[in-house]
């Protein structure tokens, strides 16, 4: 591939669509910090408490360790493009960035991080790849048309308020001929972990708590839908595989990880504690009758040209 301009829209319009990042070497600028609280309240918990570090997100993470199949969802995900080598790509929603090192063992020359929450990128580690980080948001990101090769969306469509605005987006920013890959759910994904938070919550609130589900805004089965107003080329993939945890602690770890947008649901957030500590008495008296914790995965990839 042949030497091209930076993908990062040049400042007067980039300011007007991310937000500066003070002390990260970003070269992009961008929308207000008032345009982003104009965002739901919803979404400022998820952006500024839920994800204001990678915390969280690494107790979800780390519930993987305990996997059966031998197949890394990640890896096998990145796996569904052709790479080339000399990639170009945005990783939109990019957490920690777990998928950063991963481009660069496929080739990608560089990678544009974004990420709405200034504390997730605060903590990506350098990997040794050519890279930019960004705060932005999916809806109006700050790049160029047609300038990068693949983008990455993986699991966070869900947490966008318009999927479609999004999708829009990340064809734009995509050149012709380029990838844009959507990773999610599907509804009944970790279904038993949801289940003991649930009759945890109810253990301790007295009534039935039902939980709402964070991600059914765009699952693996209304997805595709929503991206067919983007995308006129769309392949799905999915991958079930099933969780054996022989401990109780990775799994309450995994509980807390969601204390921010579920706490609410109870009488009093201050319950929380207690909420812990029947799900790792139930959980416990699981793993003593059957020797490990079950729970089954259900995720999907869309590939989208």
């Amino acid at each position: 591939m042949g030497r091209r301009l930076s993908p990062l829209l040049p400042p007067g319009e980039a300011e007007r669509r991310a937000v500066r990042l003070p002390g990260l070497a970003a070269p992009a600028a961008g929308r207000s910090r008032a345009a982003v609280t104009e965002a739901s309240s919803f979404r400022r918990i998820l952006t500024e408490q839920q994800y204001g570090t990678a915390d969280n997100l690494a107790a979800r993470q780390a519930i993987y360790r305990w996997a059966e199949s031998p197949v890394d969802a990640s890896r096998w995900a990145l796996d569904l493009i052709a790479w080339r080598g000399g990639e170009r790509v945005v990783d939109v929603g990019c957490g920690n960035g777990r998928y950063l090192p991963l481009a660069r063992e496929r080739g990608a020359s560089l990678v544009v991080a974004c990420d709405l929450s200034a504390g997730m990128l605060a903590g990506i580690e350098p990997f040794g790849l050519h890279r930019m980080l960004v705060q932005a948001d999916a809806q109006s990101l700050p790049l160029n048309s047609d300038s990068v090769d693949v983008a990455l969306a993986m699991h966070m469509l869900y947490h966008v308020p318009s999927v479609v605005t999004a999708a829009r987006e990340l064809r734009r920013v995509v050149r012709p001929g380029g990838t844009v890959l959507a990773m999610t759910n599907g509804r009944d994904h970790q279904a038993e972990l949801q289940a003991l938070a649930a009759d945890a919550m109810s253990a301790v609130a007295g009534v039935r708590v039902e939980r709402p589900s964070l991600i059914a805004g765009f699952t693996f089965e209304n997805g595709e839908d929503q991206l067919a107003a983007a995308f006129t080329r769309i392949e799905a993939h999915e991958l079930r595989r099933s969780l054996a945890v022989p401990d109780v602690a990775p799994l309450v770890a995994y509980i807390d990880s969601q204390r921010v947008p579920v706490a609410w649901l109870l009488p009093d957030v201050a319950m929380w504690p207690a909420v812990l500590e029947e799900a790792g008495r139930i959980a416990g008296a699981r793993i003593a009758r059957d020797g490990v914790f079950r729970a089954r995965t259900h995720v999907g990839v869309f590939v989208c040209r």
